[in-house]
C-alpha cells in the first residue's frame, strides 16, 4: 500500500544512493568506464527506501534512526553484490575461470575488493548522517501523514 512515508523515504534514499555513487566514482582508476553505475545506484537506493524504510516508518523515532542507517547499509551491500556480479560476469565471458565454483570465488574476490575501496572516511560519514537522517525525515513523515 503506497504512503506517503514510503514515497519520501523511496525519493530520499534515491537520492542518498545517487550522491555516494559519484563519491564512489573518485576511487575508481580513472579509465574505469561506468555506464549506467550512477541510474542503477538510484533505483537500487528507490527500491530499499521503499521496501525497507518506508515499510517500518511510523514505529518511533530510536527504531528509525536505526532503520535509516539499516537501509543506507543495505544499499550498499545490495550495490556492491549486484556490481561485483557484474563483473564477474563480464569476466566469464571472456573465458578466465575454469568452472562454476571459479566464477562464484571471483565474485566474492571482486566483491571484496570494491567493500575496501568503500573504507573512506568520507564515505562512511556520508553513509551514516545521510542514512540518519533520511531515517529522521521518513519518520518525521510518517507522522505528519499516516
Amino acid at each position: 500500500m503506497p504512503t506517503a512515508a514510503k514515497l519520501i523515504a523511496s525519493v530520499l534514499f534515491a537520492g542518498l544512493a545517487y550522491l555516494l555513487a559519484g563519491m564512489f566514482r573518485q576511487y575508481l582508476p580513472p579509465a574505469t568506464q561506468l555506464g549506467w553505475f550512477g541510474p542503477i545506484c538510484t533505483l537500487i537506493g528507490l527500491f530499499c527506501g521503499w521496501k525497507i524504510m518506508g515499510a517500518n516508518a511510523g514505529q518511533g523515532m530510536v527504531i528509525a534512526l536505526n532503520n535509516g542507517l539499516r537501509t543506507a547499509v543495505s544499499m550498499v551491500f545490495l550495490a556492491l553484490v549486484l556490481f561485483s556480479l557484474e563483473e564477474m560476469y563480464q569476466v566469464a565471458i571472456r573465458k578466465m575461470y575454469d568452472g562454476p565454483l571459479d566464477a562464484v570465488l571471483g565474485a566474492v574476490n571482486i566483491g571484496s575488493g570494491f567493500a575496501l575501496m568503500l573504507l573512506q572516511p568520507d564515505f562512511l560519514a556520508v553513509l551514516i548522517l545521510g542514512g540518519v537522517f533520511c531515517g529522521w525525515l521518513t519518520e518525521r513523515v510518517a507522522r505528519r501523514w499516516p
